[in-house]
């Protein structure tokens, strides 16, 4: 009996220790997401401010130049925006996997962009990496949908296949999800990832559930395959700034192809211009950079990302 008597203040004693040390560690993560959150607060006070104000003050920043004209939505909101993802936006690329499925994608061909913005992501140096996770905005996951479908696809296998695919990317998550505590407090919507491949989208067609909030950079921007817009981010279209494409190319419909010729021709001389100045000035957010550049596509890329999580408040660990 005094032995039992002993033994309890012992089990409460250790409860009670485990109890409080379990408190620290919501109240640290809590303190953390606060932290970034009050950094996203900030970068959004002042896109607002630059809109207000039509401000373009640091348009000279670091080599970085946008022109006020016309092609921008909103030229301000966007320099702004993109001023404070270069100076703001952290993100972790998880460590956990291995090549060629993971930490590695297609640099050559149709699929390139898909294995260029995971070495972009994976470089050392890269000024947007978060040293620590703690320190990060948003969460990449590093997986290559074309490469695993490369690797492992055979036709006398396929069907089947894309359940394959969507397994895998869930068993990754879940290794995630159980090591770090970051998936779970925002349910995955400060997480992201890219796919160039046709079957990318279908990766979340087995478990929407999982997938709700998941951020999809996708090439295949097919709404009719899941797509949606103000959840995903369109790599194809690289979804910029542009108030409408018309302004630095000539739409012709599909009827009138065999007056292609005419329609060119009639087009006057100082129009043709003004519209070749405005190639120059947008080409650069389609041109690859490896290290990234301002404006680059990368960085559009990036950009919308960036985008997606301003809109996303997350309010605690315990608490999503």
């Amino acid at each position: 009996m005094i032995r039992e008597e002993q033994e309890w203040p012992r089990a409460a004693t250790k409860f009670v220790i485990a109890f409080a040390l379990l408190s620290l560690v919501f109240l640290n993560n809590d303190i953390t997401l606060a932290r970034i959150e009050e950094q996203l607060a900030k970068a959004r006070g002042e896109i607002h401010k630059a809109i207000v104000e039509k401000s373009l003050a640091s348009r000279n920043t670091n080599g970085s130049y946008i022109r006020e004209g016309t092609i921008y939505k909103n030229p301000f909101a966007f320099f702004q925006s993109h001023t404070e993802m270069i100076k703001t936006f952290k993100i972790w690329s998880y460590k956990e996997g291995e090549i060629p499925f993971v930490h590695n994608g297609p640099m050559k061909y149709v699929y390139s962009v898909e294995g260029d913005f995971i070495e972009e992501m994976e470089r050392k140096g890269n000024p947007m990496g978060a040293r620590h996770p703690d320190e990060a905005h948003a969460f990449f996951i590093p997986i290559s949908i074309t490469n695993i479908i490369y690797y492992l696809f055979k036709p006398d296998e396929a069907i089947g296949f894309k359940q394959r695919i969507q397994a895998i990317v869930e068993d990754y998550i879940g290794v995630i999800a159980e090591r770090y505590p970051y998936w779970n407090h925002s349910n995955g919507a400060d997480h992201f990832f890219v796919s160039c491949h046709d079957w990318g989208p279908s990766i979340s067609l087995g478990n929407p559930k999982l997938f709700k909030n998941f951020i999809r950079v996708l090439c295949n921007a097919n709404s009719s395959e899941g797509f949606i817009p103000i959840r995903d981010v369109s790599m194809s279209e690289i979804n910029g700034p542009f108030d409408n494409i018309p302004q630095f190319s000539v739409q012709i419909p599909v009827d009138k192809i065999p007056e292609i010729k005419r329609i060119l021709q009639k087009i006057p001389f100082s129009k043709y211009l003004e519209m070749q100045k405005k190639v120059i000035e947008v080409q650069r957010h389609f041109i690859v950079n490896l290290p990234a550049k301002h404006f680059d596509v990368l960085h559009m890329i990036l950009h919308s990302v960036w985008l997606r999580r301003l809109n996303v408040q997350l309010n605690s660990f315990n608490s999503p």
